[in-house]
């Protein structure tokens, strides 16, 4: 070998080597930074990539920049191509820098190109404050959260909420966000809010798990530790395609679609005045164990999420009659408007099951504008460019039976024979037509139920049927059958939505 030759090839070994110590830099972190996230009892960044990303196929983003606040990764879920940005405690306390941004800009360009879906997994986020307060930082931020909307319905986003995160814009941006129980996500820090007002909020009340899945309803499910947090990121990901180009994954689960189910006949009341668990329906109509609920504990007279019927992905949305008689609020709206925009951006058939007196009218409900609620919603569901079957179950009383999407032209409308459709309820009827005669009267209460009667009569599923404001009446037994035929009849050639 010539000298030369001999040269080159030592300094090959030596930008080699250097590869390798950079390489083992980020697999053998510095143990007091491992020791400051294990002290709280957490994760690392690649112990919580690991745990999402099929096992063997992570492959680091802009590793030889060394070790990163954001940890950036390309892997697989379920066999299909994803981006993870996952925030590294162990580093800085995981906020963002101005170093870092250019890898983060150019994988998300990486992202949007191929239309991938993009996962994120919180703890920390913001910028350091003697960097971003600078006017040039700054504006250079402002492309950053930008793009988050502008990426949004190109590649599906998924977040995971692992720590204490301030300024997570993508949680309010994702098509699915979910959050450890431990976990809070606010837009700025308690110590921020106690320097404008002069007191400082603890920080799980004003941003933690219980509530944003109770009172804002901006998280879809809450795990009870990292490891199952992360475990409903990769769980809703199998529902939903990587893109809004590619329809959903078909999953074939065994359960045969002509299945019946005479339980159905008497899971609800022969009378529909009682309350049950809308959910126990929902189970034994989609495919066995295949129902994933979102957003369990907000608005919990609205019951969405989604299941499989005949291994295809549906949106589900249900009245819950055993929280607030089903009856549909302004919360109960945003919930159900949430599942419409998911619905509507993946092409996802509509599943609703209606059993409801109606849309509710009180003060509180007045004063958060639920008029203006209602026609934006109802605007919603009027342009949803997907199959759509509707099961009447019970009570399809007033807006409220109009606002699960029933007698909409494009889609179809089903009900059980124990149906009962108005504008209004019978003795909401009664006290109406009657209210002079039940002034008057010594025991209205008894009065109007009596008065009620004859608008109880004209309510039954046969005179709607009679009149096409339903398709047809239909043994609850069949529900899954007629439910799968229905859409099955509004698929396109290629078995996916129109």
């Amino acid at each position: 070998m010539t000298e030369a030759g001999v040269a080159d090839q030592r300094g090959h070994g030596v930008q080699i080597a250097e590869l390798e110590r950079r390489r083992a830099a980020l697999r053998h972190r510095d143990p007091e930074a491992i020791l400051k996230v294990r002290d709280r009892g957490l994760l690392t960044a690649q112990e919580r990539v690991d745990l999402l990303l099929d096992p063997g196929s992570e492959w680091r983003y802009a590793q030889a920049a060394g070790p990163s606040p954001v940890h950036l990764a390309i892997g697989t879920i379920h066999g299909r191509p994803v981006v993870v940005k996952a925030h590294d405690f162990s580093v800085r306390s995981g906020v963002y820098t101005t170093q870092i941004g250019p890898g983060m800009r150019a994988l998300r360009h990486l992202a949007d190109r191929g239309a991938l879906p993009v996962f994120q997994l919180f703890q920390g986020g913001g910028g350091t404050i003697n960097t971003r307060a600078m006017s040039s930082a700054f504006a250079g931020a402002s492309g950053s959260v930008g793009a988050i909307f502008a990426s949004q319905r190109r590649g599906t986003i998924f977040t995971a909420v692992l720590g204490n995160a301030f300024a997570p814009w993508a949680v309010a941006a994702s098509d699915f966000a979910t959050m450890s129980r431990d976990a809070s996500a606010t837009f700025v820090s308690p110590f921020i809010v106690e320097h404008a007002t002069g007191r400082r909020p603890d920080i799980y009340e004003m941003g933690g798990a219980e509530a944003h899945s109770t009172i804002t309803g901006q998280i879809d499910r809450v795990g009870e530790d990292e490891a199952e947090t992360i475990q409903h990121v990769r769980t809703a990901f199998s529902y939903l395609p990587s893109n809004h180009f590619d329809p959903p994954p078909r999953i074939l689960t065994g359960d045969p679609p002509d299945r019946r189910d005479e339980e159905l006949r008497t899971l609800t009341p022969a009378y529909p005045n009682r309350p049950y668990d809308v959910r126990k329906v929902i189970e034994r109509v989609v495919d066995k164990g295949s129902f994933m609920e979102w957003l369990p504990d907000y608005a919990t007279n609205m019951v969405i999420g989604l299941a499989r019927l005949d291994g295809y992905t549906v949106a589900i949305g249900a009245n819950q009659p055993k929280a607030g008689a089903g009856t549909v609020s302004r919360d109960a709206m945003l919930k159900f408007e949430r599942l419409l925009r998911c619905a509507d951006s993946f092409g996802l058939p509509l599943v609703t099951f209606t059993d409801t007196p109606g849309v509710l009218t009180t003060m509180p409900e007045e004063h958060k504008g639920i008029l203006a609620q209602t026609m934006h919603s109802s605007g919603v569901m009027l342009r949803l460019q997907v199959p759509r079957v509707g099961v009447v179950i019970g009570k399809g009383i007033g807006f409220g039976y109009f606002y699960m999407g029933n007698s909409i032209e494009e889609g179809m409308t089903f009900c059980w024979p124990q149906t009962q459709i108005a504008y209004l309820g019978a003795e909401g009827g009664a006290s109406v037509v009657h209210r002079r005669k039940l002034r008057e009267a010594e025991d209205p209460r008894s009065l109007v139920k009596e008065l009620a009667k004859p608008f109880r009569e004209g309510m039954n599923p046969w005179r709607a049927a009679r009149m096409a404001v339903v398709d047809n009446v239909i043994d609850p037994a069949d529900t899954r059958l007629m439910i799968i035929r229905a859409l099955d009849a509004q698929r396109g050639p290629t078995g996916a939505p129109p």
